[in-house]
């Protein structure tokens, strides 16, 4: 089968490219939740100081290379596949990078990322985080 780290790099490429379409010159608003945190991780990364990106949301991001099974250790914290380099780009690119996390789900969650600039524990599960008001308001005040 496929490496999958190879096939998520090809779809980060053609969502950078898609963003740079998309975006012009403005400023842009990144947010991800689950698997889709990592990729918003890895969009910061590709996009390599090519569009100022005000802010980065983050919502109990997992990696999808690295959390493959429930049962794996790597289901059970942030994203441990991106280097103390990659993790200090992304958090100079965003002026403000937000991280949410739970550990209320046992087989899936989140932890904090040091590099974050806020780091917030939710008291909510993995798939239920986007009923969080907390969330809500960080998001609308973003745009």
């Amino acid at each position: 089968s496929q490496d999958p780290s190879r096939s998520y790099a090809m779809h980060e490429s053609q969502l950078a490219s898609l963003v740079f379409q998309m975006a012009g010159s403005s400023d842009l608003v990144i947010v991800g939740h689950s698997m889709g945190g990592w990729l918003a991780m890895n969009l910061v990364l590709n996009i390599q100081r090519r569009l100022p990106i005000r802010k980065l949301t983050t919502i109990d991001p997992i990696s999808p290379v690295l959390c493959r099974r429930l049962r794996n250790r790597a289901c059970r914290q942030s994203p441990n596949d991106f280097s103390a380099t990659q993790l200090s780009f992304i958090s100079q690119q965003a002026k403000s990078w937000h991280n949410y996390y739970q550990t209320n789900t046992r087989a899936m969650h989140s932890s904090p990322i040091n590099y974050a600039h806020n780091n917030t524990r939710l008291n909510i599960g993995h798939s239920r985080v986007d009923t969080d008001q907390n969330v809500w308001n960080d998001l609308l005040q973003a745009l």
